[in-house]
């Protein structure tokens, strides 16, 4: 569970920085501030809570 969910989370931020959110969306802050400083178990799901990244996500 938590290997897929990392796994989901490096997935999630290639999309993020290749696609990219609008910079007012306040997620992209989230996103930039935990991955230059916060990546552990523990902001990996912050993250995923903050983002409210659905489950349908990690398994399709």
């Amino acid at each position: 569970q938590e290997q897929l969910q990392a796994l989901a989370f490096d997935e999630y931020l290639r999309q993020v920085f290749c696609g990219g959110f609008a910079l007012s969306d306040p997620r992209s802050i989230v996103v930039k501030m935990c991955a230059t400083s916060l990546v552990d178990d523990f902001a990996v799901g912050e993250l995923m809570e903050v983002l409210r990244i659905e489950e349908e996500w990690y398994v399709g």
